[in-house]
């Protein structure tokens, strides 16, 4: 899928993903098996990404702005990660 795709324009981020996406994509894996999360290195993008963190939690949280908007709720789903001990 290419960012075109996904949000009918072109964009220098990758596709963003929907809960209905990550879902459909974690069907086929059984309930109890861990979720390890794959990190960017935004330093050195021609090396592996850092994948030493583990999922700890989700939530949709709030955003407070110090403008007329006060508290909103945040749009996204935030993964909430935890690093792996070596």
């Amino acid at each position: 899928m290419t960012a075109e795709s996904n949000t009918g324009a072109a964009s220098a981020f990758p596709p963003r993903w929907t809960v209905g996406q990550l879902r459909a994509a974690l069907v086929a894996y059984d309930d109890d098996m861990p979720l390890q999360v794959a990190v960017p290195d935004f330093d050195r993008p021609a090396e592996l990404v850092d994948d030493s963190f583990v999922v700890t939690g989700a939530g949709v949280g709030k955003l407070i702005y110090s403008d007329e908007r006060g508290t909103v709720a945040n749009p996204y789903l935030t993964i909430e990660l935890y690093p792996l001990g070596d």
